[in-house]
């Protein structure tokens, strides 16, 4: 049996995928949002993997940019629903002298994050002290699945709410990049229809709860 010569062997191996070198947190930022835009398939292990390493790397070589930290707060966010690593990188980001703007988007992210704490605290505390809507609410005697349903349900409406946000942010620059701009009202769109069917879903089952009712009416205020 003939043998294949190794630099033969060598060739056909598949070369490991190198990452362009991007100059500054711009280019990273424009990278996540390809990988991440709506023609890719948002929730694919490889696309947010890719996506997970190139914000790795900026956070190495721009580290000092509250930018780049910023931008992984939300990736972490919206995809990989890591909130330890979006509370870390809320953290970073205070630490590099955030201008006014991104010091009100480290606000936003800094009250999501809280937010997310304490609804975990309550639910870990059992249904006889969960008080999130209240002790009259016939939430109370639901299962610990529907519970999860409506803390996810109120967490994409805040998502929503802070997207909405950062809408309104880049409509107030002098420069406003319409791009930018349009891309954030779809996944505010996309996140607040996530909410909306959840909760809707909710009120069917538990239409006498009034902080449903509330939440519901918050959405619909605050981003509609």
């Amino acid at each position: 049996m003939q043998e294949v010569p190794q630099e033969q062997i060598e060739r056909a191996r598949p070369k490991p995928r190198v990452l362009p070198k991007y100059k500054n947190p711009y280019e990273i930022q424009l990278a996540i949002k390809f990988l991440t835009s709506d023609n890719k398939k948002l929730r694919s292990p490889p696309y947010i993997q890719l996506a997970n390493q190139i914000i790795q790397y900026g956070q190495k070589k721009f580290g000092d940019t509250a930018s780049i930290w910023i931008t992984s707060a939300l990736f972490h966010a919206y995809y990989t629903r890591d909130w330890n690593q979006m509370s870390d990188c809320v953290r970073s980001a205070r630490q590099c002298h955030p201008t006014m703007t991104e010091r009100y988007s480290l606000y936003e992210l800094q009250f999501l994050v809280e937010k997310n704490i304490r609804l975990k605290v309550k639910v870990s505390k059992g249904n006889a002290e969960y008080q999130l809507f209240g002790d009259m609410d016939l939430f109370d005697h639901s299962s610990v699945a529907e519970q999860n349903q409506m803390i996810e349900a109120v967490q994409l409406v805040e998502l929503a709410k802070m997207y909405i946000r950062q809408v309104w942010m880049e409509m107030c620059k002098e420069n406003c990049d319409i791009g930018t701009t349009m891309k954030l009202l779809e996944k505010t769109v996309k996140i607040q229809k996530q909410a909306q069917m959840q909760l809707l879903q909710l009120l069917d089952e538990f239409p006498r709860s009034p902080n449903l009712l509330r939440t519901y009416a918050v959405m619909s205020r605050d981003i509609d």
